[in-house]
């Protein structure tokens, strides 16, 4: 499953995955943990084990140190599989072109299902558009449509290394 924003109720603390990074034969996850006033935790876990937290002011400092953590492990040959920006854009691209009025939570959803296929063929894409059409309303959109979604969802993939 795709990382997003979460809340722990008994907890003020909020996480937000920044991006995860293959490299040789793990992965490399930064996630910016608030902690209210004390700051923001920029925490390293590698293929799911605890690996380096760092404390920071702020967020605006905390999002600049895991910038610099993600520029330097692409330097040294990691391939960047998923960042929230990505992820932001293509739940816009599909509240905007493909289905409006979704709930936030299911556009969440559905990027989820979609994140993993952007770099691949737009057929692909919108054959996996259109399986989900068929769970969601009863008059799926066109091919043509769906095709269209597809190609402005592999431009947003396109974007990634920003």
């Amino acid at each position: 499953m795709t990382p997003h924003l979460t809340s722990d109720e008994q907890s003020p603390r909020h996480s937000e995955t920044r991006w995860i990074i293959h490299m040789r034969d793990a992965q490399l996850e930064c996630t910016l943990i608030d902690q209210g006033p004390v700051g923001v935790d920029v925490q390293l876990c590698c293929s799911g084990k605890w690996s380096s937290t760092q404390r920071c002011q702020s967020r605006g400092v905390a999002v600049a140190e895991a910038d610099e953590l993600k520029q330097n492990t692409l330097l040294k040959g990691g391939l960047l599989i998923w960042t929230h920006d990505l992820m932001r854009r293509v739940t816009t691209i599909l509240r905007q072109d493909w289905l409006p009025g979704l709930s936030d939570r299911d556009y969440h959803r559905y990027a989820e299902m979609i994140l993993p296929l952007v770099e691949s063929d737009a057929d692909e894409i919108a054959t996996q558009l259109e399986s989900l059409e068929g769970n969601i309303i009863s008059r799926p959109t066109s091919d043509g449509h769906r095709l269209t979604v597809a190609r402005k969802l592999q431009e947003a993939a396109g974007q990634r290394r920003r």
